[in-house]
């Protein structure tokens, strides 16, 4: 089975099954941004649900086109000025553009493809007068639920501007990226053997002062159009903006910048400049896991990892903490007459001490050399117990929970990180350049694969034939399968009924006699 077939039997269909069941009809239901977010604003996202999307027909076409033109995406889109159009037509040319050039794999058959349309007129405008940025911005302030960045009509939006023009220029971002980082790097390696008394002058007469500053230079250069992103995100969200990552993202600002100063004013013989670019390599390393969020070859998202583990275990940590301090402290005044042991001499080391002995046995020579000997081996012995067979094995634990809680939902998280990726390029282009990437559609069309009506094998009913009986086989097994499975409820269905006659039964005649003492 190939990727792309992987992908659609694996999808949370649920929504577009919902969609596709709803009745056509009923006048108009075009809706305009400034309709749903005025005049329905207390029911937007009911409105999104139940009338965003609308089913406009569904055909038949060659798997060799579809599996293809589709790849590993669940839906196709394309903008148009008008909501009314030959659907068949425009999307059998749409999937022979896109599966141009690839080969015919196994055999070909038909595949029934839906077509569906979004409502709300103008929903991929840019900024505020599109759906997106309002809805990023309720998400910003807790006052929405990240399902909402799964109804078909906001999936139709973000995949359309993803496809259309953010995930190239994403990809120039990663290039400036991968530049900025390279040439940091190139700079750390170069700035090593550096000489504290050497000049400007000096480094400019050298191969070597020329390539340090040169690179030094490259990396300022790489970082400039993140700091144009980053202004164009502050200026739409303001104090929205403020969280721990975009603080992150700063910071690397603050020390690009920092480190350059230091280093062409030659200020290089005090520790700042070391500290900062030791500081440098980690964050950069660490924002580089931004980009593995959208990408369906690299989904995990360690900094996702990260946030959920921290907010998993943070009172735990702080517990932990707590039992550490309070052994250290023990040990500190077991060895007040002992303060040749350095380990113990202040709180601070005996706190690093212990810190750094979570998972292992404490020094027992250095317990036995004490002056309190057997109290000094026994909390060592239940320091060792209390943290590292207890303690620490459920931070494992918690911290296994967090990293799988990070895998739910990634459909959903992954569309939420386009849906920023997007909103964020949005803020910063200009308004002709937006126009000139996406054009101004007023509707979104989109085109899904049915996965229930894909020709896949059934094992469930297999291992049924097999328990016994005649095992179904294609559409009249599954008919089968549906007739038995009604079978089995309306039997069930008819003991409750007797159950409930036989009740209603005891009651009556329990309520004789009371009658008949009353009377």
């Amino acid at each position: 089975m190939s990727d792309a077939e992987q992908a659609l039997l694996e999808e949370q269909h649920a929504p577009w099954e919902y969609v596709s069941q709803l009745e056509a009809g009923g006048g108009d239901p075009t809706l305009t941004m400034a309709d749903l977010l005025a005049s329905r604003q207390d029911a937007v996202l009911k409105t999104l649900q139940t009338q965003g999307v609308s089913k406009v027909g569904e055909f038949r076409a060659p798997s060799d086109l579809v599996f293809p033109a589709f790849g590993r995406d669940p839906i196709l889109t394309l903008g148009s000025s008008r909501r009314a159009l030959d659907y068949e037509a425009l999307w059998s040319r749409r999937l022979r553009e896109l599966a141009q050039g690839h080969k015919p794999s196994g055999w070909s058959s038909s595949v029934v493809v839906e077509a569906f349309v979004v409502n709300v007129k103008g929903a991929a405008n840019a900024d505020q007068d599109g759906l997106l940025q309002p809805l990023l911005k309720r998400w910003n302030a807790g006052a929405l639920e990240m399902e909402a960045f799964g109804l078909p009509a906001v999936q139709a939006v973000v995949e359309f501007k993803w496809h259309t023009f953010a995930r190239r220029l994403l990809l120039l971002e990663l290039a400036f990226f991968v530049l900025w980082l390279l040439s940091f790097f190139a700079f750390t390696i170069l700035f090593q053997d550096e000489s504290e008394k050497a000049s400007l002058g000096d480094l400019l007469a050298t191969g070597r002062g020329r390539a340090t500053l040169l690179a030094e230079a490259l990396a300022l250069l790489a970082m400039a159009p993140f700091l144009v992103l980053e202004y164009g995100t502050i200026a739409v969200y303001r104090s929205g903006w403020l969280n721990v990552w975009n603080v992150q993202d700063a910071l690397t600002y603050v020390l690009q910048i920092t480190i350059t100063l230091l280093h062409v004013t030659r200020n290089v013989h005090s520790g700042y400049l070391s500290i900062a670019c030791a500081l440098q390599c980690i964050l950069l390393l660490f924002r580089l896991q931004y980009f593995s969020r959208v990408f369906t070859a690299t989904r995990f998202a360690f900094l996702e990892a990260v946030k959920e583990a921290i907010s998993a275990i943070s009172i735990y940590l702080f517990f932990m903490v707590l039992v550490i301090l309070g052994f250290a402290v023990a040990f500190h005044i077991l060895f007040r007459k002992d303060q040749k042991s350095e380990e113990f001499s202040t709180i601070v080391s005996a706190f690093l001490t212990m810190w750094a002995n979570q998972s292992g046995l404490l020094d027992l020579d250095l317990m036995r050399s004490s002056h309190n000997p057997v109290t000094a081996v026994l909390l060592a012995v239940a320091y060792s117990f209390v943290m590292g067979m207890v303690i620490v094995n459920m931070l494992i634990g918690l911290m296994s929970n967090a990293l799988e809680k990070t895998s739910r939902h990634e459909g959903t998280k992954m569309l939420l990180n386009k849906a920023q990726i997007v909103d964020e390029l949005e803020a910063t282009l200009p308004r002709w350049m937006e126009d000139r990437l996406m054009g101004s559609p007023d509707f979104i069309h989109i085109l899904r694969i049915d996965p229930d009506r894909l020709d896949k094998p059934d094992l469930s009913c297999m291992w049924e034939g097999s328990a016994g009986g005649d095992a179904p086989a294609g559409k009249d097994g599954a008919d089968g399968v549906s007739a038995n499975v009604a079978a089995r409820l309306a039997g069930m269905q008819a003991q409750l009924d007797r159950l409930e006659a036989l009740l209603q039964a005891a009651t009556a005649q329990k309520a004789q006699p009371a009658a008949s003492v009353s009377s």
